[in-house]
Parts: structure tokens; sequence; C-alpha cells
């Protein structure tokens, strides 16, 4: 079988996402809420007959991939190449203070769907476009590897977009994406196309 269900989704609460500043690269723990979160989700995939869980690097994914992959008692392949955005000199900063300290532009830049701001990136950082190549490398790098038939992703909310908007470049952009939401897609290893099969609770 040539085609692997994949089950991408965005790690627990971290006290930053509760206080609405951009993590990027910055290393944060989850918080009790999130941990909690982690459980939750856990207990939700369990009966998905997940195989292998795919994680980034960054604590707060990686925690909540371990309480997924203990549930569904899977393995746990660690990817650097699955962390959110490099957000350079923005990280740490809610989005008032990148408006007052960095412009109100660089946020607009970095917030738009256009093609044109697709390069944009904060200084230090990394593009959309960069960033989007590095997740899709590392994530069929593994689904090649790993021809499992059924594969957990644990990630960030804007490695989530990236892939979304790849996949259905129609897509709005998503205002928010809930810590720990689920989203089902089905990867063809053969012609490495890939479709988004269900968001949890559609």
């Amino acid at each position: 079988m040539n085609r692997t269900s994949v089950f991408i989704f965005r790690h627990g609460e971290t006290d930053w996402n509760r206080d609405h500043r951009l993590q990027g690269h910055s290393d944060i723990p989850l918080n009790p809420h999130g941990a909690d979160q982690a459980r939750d989700l856990a207990l939700r995939l369990k009966s998905e007959g997940i195989e292998l869980v795919l994680s980034s690097d960054l604590a707060r994914a990686l925690e909540t991939a371990r309480a997924v992959a203990r549930e569904s008692h899977a393995p746990i392949v660690v990817l650097p190449g699955l962390r959110e955005t490099a957000l350079g000199i923005a990280e740490g900063l809610t989005h008032d203070e990148i408006r007052s300290r960095l412009g109100a532009d660089a946020w607009r830049r970095w917030a738009s769907l256009h093609p044109m701001d697709a390069e944009f990136a904060f200084a230090g950082g990394e593009s959309k476009v960069a960033h989007r190549h590095r997740l899709f490398d590392a994530m069929e790098t593994a689904l090649l590897r790993f021809p499992h038939s059924r594969v957990a992703v644990s990630t960030h909310g804007g490695a989530l977009r990236r892939i979304l908007h790849h996949i259905d470049p129609g897509l709005t952009e998503p205002a928010m994406i809930p810590n720990c939401r689920v989203f089902r897609f089905e990867f063809d290893r053969t012609a490495r196309l890939w479709e988004l099969s269900r968001a949890e609770g559609s």
C-alpha cells in the first residue's frame, strides 16, 4: 500500500501561547494546561492505530508527541525540520510589540497572504517559503523512509498553516489553530501528493 494517513497536530499550550507571544525556535515547554491538552489529545488519537510519531525537537512539540506515543505504543522519530518558523528578532514579542518596535509594515507583510510577501522574513529569521520547503522535506523524507500506514506528526501553529496552504492554496488564512487541533491528511508515497482528508470536528 502506497498511501499513508498522516495526523498532524499542534502542540499543547505554553505560557507564551497564553500571553500571545511569538515563539519561533525559542524552546518554551508546555504549561500545566498544555500538558492536560496533550494527554487529552493522546486519548483522542488512541483509536486511530498510530504506528509512528514524528516530532519537532522543540520541547512543547516533543512533550505533546510523547503523550501521544505512550497511548498509541508507537515510537518517536525527532526531526528538527518540523520546527516552527524561525522568527529572529520577533521571537518573544506580541503582535502589538512587533508593530511598535519593528513597524506596522513588518507585521502586515508577515501576516499577509500575498505572494509578494511570501519571501518576507524578520531579521535573523526565515520566510514562509523557506519554512514550507523545510517542513515538507522533513516529512516526506521520513514518510518514505518509514512506510507506515498511519503516522502522527507533532508540530506548531505556523507549521500547520504552511502545510495547509501548500496543500490547498485556496484556503483563507486560519486566524488561529488551537493548541492540539488535529488535521488528517493522505500522502501518496509514489506520487508524493498530499490531500487534506479531515480537520478535527469536521
